[in-house]
């Protein structure tokens, strides 16, 4: 399995294949960045194989002995933030020379774009526009991978899918996105967990006639994860007095600024303690303010899991799943990422809109 050293959605994922490869009777290697040109291989078990240095990107030859010498049989690309694009080529040669199986799990946009999330430099979606306005975003922008031009990165991507048995992504909105960009027909939609049982739970919410609206946000929230927009909706809320009170289960990038913005954070949460952490709050409401098109999104599922209300900008797979469950109206438009008092006086609406 090779992956990035980001924990996240992916490292989530790639845990739980991991046991899932393991129940089958499968042997699992990671293959994860030691340098920018260089990645070690480890074991679930054993983090650093003391016995087998660090490989070179371009020690091809040496690579090839070691895959065979484990007897590797499949290699599942997952990410490969933290090294360059000559881990592409390596994967290529590996899938023609040592008879391996590929299969590639979509995490992000990374085979799309090199910023990794269709986030252009304003802090909103981008809207996937044309190359030359890829290119003028990459060179006004960047990205973790130095100077690229987006018609050559993409083409380095569909010639790893092309050699690909599966191509593995976790909602239909992906599918259909990655679908743009390659003629790959292996493409199978599999959504990261089973269904949801909603009978299992359901947490004690606010009342919609309440004085306070209570409005949990779940997660890492990150830039990309709409903590600008959740600042600008607090301040905005404390400007105008209006009864939203917003509390952050997890932790942001920048708490200090967070908390004085009036914004409450509990702090880092396990997988095992959210749905708890979520029932102490009493929310009226979760709001996922994610800014780009998420491509499958775990704290949703435990907002889901716990039977509350979830609102959400109309982008990517949180949309996606929200309206399969025929929750379209739990949506807004993605303008009104930029339009606060907007999105705040639809906030209440709903929330006051809302019953059990």
């Amino acid at each position: 399995m090779l992956t990035h050293n980001l924990g996240g959605g992916t490292e989530r994922f790639v845990k739980e294949e991991i046991i899932r490869q393991e129940k089958r009777g499968a042997g699992v290697f990671l293959i994860r960045p030691f340098l920018e040109n260089s990645f070690v291989i480890s074991t679930p078990a054993i983090k650093s194989l003391t016995n087998i240095p660090p490989f070179e990107l371009t020690d091809t030859a040496r690579i090839i002995s070691a895959v065979k010498e484990l007897k590797v049989t499949e290699i599942q690309f997952h990410h490969m933030a933290g090294m360059n694009l000559g881990v592409v080529d390596l994967v290529r040669t590996l899938v023609g020379n040592c008879g391996i199986s590929l299969k590639i799990y979509v995490h992000d946009y990374l085979s799309i774009c090199p910023r990794v999330n269709l986030v252009d430099g304003s802090g909103r979606y981008c809207g996937e526009p044309s190359t030359k306005q890829c290119n003028h975003c990459l060179e006004t922008n960047s990205s973790g991978f130095g100077k690229v031009d987006i018609v050559a990165w993409r083409q380095q991507f569909q010639a790893l899918f092309s050699v690909a048995s599966e191509i593995v992504v976790p909602d239909t909105d992906v599918s259909a996105r990655i679908k743009k960009y390659s003629d790959n027909g292996h493409i199978n939609v599999v959504p990261h967990e089973a269904p949801l049982d909603f009978a299992l739970h359901k947490v004690k919410r606010g009342s919609p006639g309440d004085s306070e609206l209570r409005i949990v946000v779940i997660g890492a929230i990150s830039q990309i994860k709409g903590l600008d927009v959740l600042l600008a909706c607090a301040e905005d809320a404390r400007r105008r007095q209006l009864p939203l009170v917003f509390t952050v289960l997890g932790y942001t990038s920048n708490d200090v600024k967070a908390k004085d913005a009036g914004i409450q954070v509990t702090g880092r949460y396990s997988e095992t303690d959210g749905l708890t952490m979520l029932a102490a709050l009493q929310p009226h409401a979760v709001f996922l303010p994610s800014i780009w098109p998420e491509t499958y999104c775990y704290t949703l599922s435990l907002a889901l899991e716990a039977r509350l209300p979830v609102f959400a900008f109309n982008l990517g797979a949180i949309a996606s799943r929200l309206r399969a469950l025929g929750l379209d109206q739990n949506l807004t438009s993605i303008e009104n990422a930029s339009n606060i008092s907007a999105l705040n006086d639809w906030l209440i609406a709903k929330c006051r809109a809302s019953a059990d």
